[in-house]
């Protein structure tokens, strides 16, 4: 019993407020104030005298507007415009360092890259004997003193790096 009453209850209140309309106000044309009315009227002439000023000063440079066409080809209208390369900026290097020259060797120190330099032209040449690398002791001694030469030439009879030179031309 409980339950119908509460679907009553529900059927009419649905229908109810289903049925109701809200109030349509009728809505008054907008109308400015006659001040308001003056100052649009006088903003309006403003920005169409301004603009028939600049019309008829356009006019008068239509000729600097329109100019001669510097080519004939019209499909160079539509051309793309080619930028000017810009210019390079040159900058200075500062001046390349000198290194300080080395240091004068003693002579015992020259005694010893010697002593270093005539191991490594024997070991060499024992080594290439036991691998058959050159026919003959001679062969072999030549290319040593070869290289030996030419690695003199390129750094000078009184210098550390002979022994690296030597040992980087001997493998």
């Amino acid at each position: 019993m409980k339950m119908r009453s509460f679907y009553l209850y529900a059927i009419l209140s649905i229908a109810f407020f289903s049925c109701s309309t809200a109030d349509k106000k009728v809505e008054a044309p907008l109308q400015y104030s006659e001040q308001t009315e003056k100052t649009f009227n006088s903003i309006e002439t403003e920005e169409a005298q301004l603009l028939e000023r600049y019309r008829q000063m356009r006019m008068q440079n239509w000729d600097h507007y329109v100019g001669k066409k510097k080519y004939e080809n019209p499909a160079a209208d539509y051309a793309r415009r080619r930028q000017k390369a810009a210019q390079a900026v040159v900058r200075s290097k500062p001046a390349p360092r000198t290194p300080p020259p080395p240091p004068e060797l003693s002579e015992e120190q020259l005694k010893a890259i010697e002593i270093e330099i005539n191991q490594r032209k024997s070991i060499f040449c024992m080594k290439a004997k036991t691998l058959n690398r050159f026919d003959s002791e001679a062969d072999c001694q030549a290319f040593v003193e070869n290289n030996h030469y030419e690695c003199i030439k390129q750094l000078g009879e009184k210098s550390k790096s002979l022994v690296s030179c030597l040992k980087g031309k001997l493998r």
